[in-house]
């Protein structure tokens, strides 16, 4: 069973990361049998950040090299039956998201109010005092 390390949810989701996120969704859908490990320090992964995962002894970081791997052991059972121009076009959306929509979203939740005064209550609770 491949085991998913990741920091624990948040915010009443799956998890507060969306490459974190990626990965379970991504699991859920094609329905692999896995097990989470909440982890709240990034520096365990063997790329020193989360997510990361155990299949077979081995583990694997980086949320793109993991669905990578997954899309080869699985047989890409979630995009197997598209074409090469619809892979590019999902190929883009991707990209958007993840390196432009990604820091609206980490903006929101780490430098404007409200969205920052939600993140520390929710990280840090109690002990945001001491922040």
């Amino acid at each position: 069973m491949i085991e998913l390390y990741q920091f624990p949810p948040n915010f009443g989701i799956l998890n507060p990361s969306a490459f974190c996120m990626k990965v379970e969704v991504y699991l859920k859908l094609t329905k692999t049998p896995y097990q989470v490990i909440s982890v709240r320090n990034p520096a365990k992964g063997p790329k020193g950040k989360l997510p990361f995962i155990k299949d077979d002894n081995k583990l694997i970081g980086d949320s793109g090299i993991i669905l990578d791997y997954l899309e080869k052991k699985l047989n890409d059972p979630l995009d197997g039956h598209l074409n090469e121009e619809q892979k590019m076009q999902a190929l883009f959306i991707k990209r958007m998201l993840e390196e432009h929509y990604y820091w609206i979203a980490l903006y929101s939740r780490w430098v404007d109010e409200p969205g920052l005064s939600k993140t520390l209550d929710a990280f840090f609770g109690e002990k945001r005092g001491f922040i």
